[in-house]
């Protein structure tokens, strides 16, 4: 089931055409690393992004570990998988 969630999203990312993600209101998880496959993602006031995943000791299934240092930067990653306490 994994490998073909993580297909589809390298598909999404590996277009070739712009894709763009509209965010309104959650996007945890799968939601969040789908977002993270497109070319652009335009977010609400009001939108929440994540992978609570990390707090359970699981790490996210579809590559968004790999995507989202990528997209931000490795500090910024790290600080958004390691909460404070």
């Amino acid at each position: 089931m994994a490998h073909r969630g993580h297909a589809v999203l390298d598909l999404i990312e590996n277009l070739g055409k712009p894709v763009v993600a509209c965010i309104n209101g959650f996007a945890l998880g799968g939601g969040c690393e789908l977002a993270l496959a497109c070319t652009m993602r335009l977010a609400s006031d009001n939108a929440k992004l994540g992978q609570p995943e990390v707090k359970l000791g699981i790490i996210p299934g579809y590559g968004g570990s790999q995507r989202l240092p990528r997209l931000v930067g490795k500090g910024l990653r790290c600080r958004s998988c390691w909460p404070e306490k």
